[in-house]
């Protein structure tokens, strides 16, 4: 006996049979005109076929109304499977277990194709540096680490990545935002002061060199900046260095008449519950996400070896002048907060300032020299998200 099996199905030439007893298929295809969806309950290995569009799924999970359809036939369009749309793809492993990571280098949009959770990394835009001639270094950008954050299928939300603060300014804050779903902030760094004080910020901005306070860093995300010191004579003055995520700002010295180093960027990352991710499990986040810098502050990159840092101050600007006894230009700018912080400006000019490195969050270099000059600006954020991959 013979049988002959339509493409919808349906056995040709008949309109039932009976007497036959099905052996090895115990209901594991299911043919129709539809997708499976999460609630279609069946069991692991289930095959779905959608004769209308030609696509095939397998059922992987079989969790109760919540099932999940890999796509055997394109390998697109699966059906529940966690899943991101949006940002760079990236992917790393690290102690046996892989990741999935979505990267964000300018503000964008990104939608949950299934509910999950992530972590998300947030770094904000650096502060400027101070102008003048010898400002304070810019803090560097907030950074804020949330685990197992919540999002809900067909859900779009948009990472906005703060930009470099400007001169004398603050950086942009990075948000994460979404319907249902409670805003998450990285402030941005403070901006160096210009014969003021630095101003407040993820990082603190370094004060500016006639004796000025380092501006205040937020908690959990930064530090403060270094004040500026002054001999009272003349332009005798010297900036302190921006906060960085792993380290408060060196404070200007008139004494050995040197500006302010940046704060150093952070090597680990603390959650909403305190839970500390330790430095070698961080770095292979950063080089899986390509972000942050090595410890000679050059960005990282897929080679890059040692320890990782992000959200580096920037250096303070120094002056000197020849009534201060000693004075010979040469005078030293505060070294960039390794992590993406820009170097602070000698008097003589030997040494130039420079900006924080986007995508780091970095502070920017403070201007020094006895003519007046411009700060330089912070370099802007990112944002990152990371899953367990299945």
């Amino acid at each position: 006996m013979s049988i002959t099996i339509n493409g919808d199905g349906t056995v040709a030439g008949a309109t039932s049979i009976t007497g036959l007893t099905a052996t090895g298929l115990p209901g594991v295809i299911t043919n129709t005109t539809s997708d499976p969806v999460k609630t279609s309950n069946k069991a692991v290995g289930h095959i779905w076929v959608n004769r209308t569009s030609g696509e095939t799924y397998v059922c992987i999970d079989a969790t109760t109304n919540n099932n999940e359809w890999y796509n055997i036939a394109s390998g697109e369009g699966n059906v529940n499977i966690f899943d991101i749309s949006g940002g760079t793809t990236l992917t790393y492993s690290h102690g046996g277990t892989n990741y999935n990571l979505r990267k964000f280098t300018s503000t964008a949009t990104f939608t949950a194709l299934a509910d999950g959770s992530v972590d998300m990394l947030l770094v904000a835009g650096g502060g400027g540096g101070g102008s003048d001639h010898s400002a304070g270094g810019g803090g560097a950008g907030g950074v804020l680490w949330r685990t197992a954050q919540a999002v809900t299928n067909g859900t779009t939300y948009t990472a906005t990545v703060g930009a470099g603060g400007a001169k004398d300014t603050n950086g942009g804050d990075s948000t994460v935002t979404g319907s249902g779903f409670s805003t998450l902030t990285a402030t941005g760094g403070g901006g160096g002061g210009a014969n003021d004080a630095g101003n407040a910020g993820g990082s603190g901005g370094g004060g500016g060199g006639t004796s000025q306070a380092g501006g205040a860093g937020t908690s959990g995300q930064g530090n403060t900046g270094g004040a500026g010191d002054h001999s009272g004579t003349d332009y005798d003055n010297h900036g302190g260095g921006g906060g960085g995520y792993g380290a408060t700002g060196v404070s200007g010295n008139d004494s050995s008449n040197n500006a302010g180093n940046g704060g150093a960027g952070g090597t680990t990352l603390t959650n909403q519950s305190s839970a500390v991710t330790d430095a070698t499990n961080t770095t292979a986040f950063f080089k899986g996400a390509l972000i942050g810098t090595d410890s000679s502050n050059v960005a990282t990159t897929g080679s890059s070896s040692g320890t990782l840092y992000i959200a580096g101050g920037g250096g303070g600007g120094s002056s000197w002048s020849s009534s201060a006894g000693g004075g010979s230009g040469s005078n030293a700018g505060g070294s960039a907060g390794v992590g993406g912080g820009g170097r602070g400006r000698d008097d003589s000019g030997h040494q130039g300032n420079d900006a924080g490195l986007d995508n780091t969050g970095g502070g920017g270099g403070g201007y020094g020299r006895h003519a007046t000059g411009d700060g330089r600006a912070g370099g802007s954020g990112v944002i990152v998200l990371r899953w367990v991959a299945t």
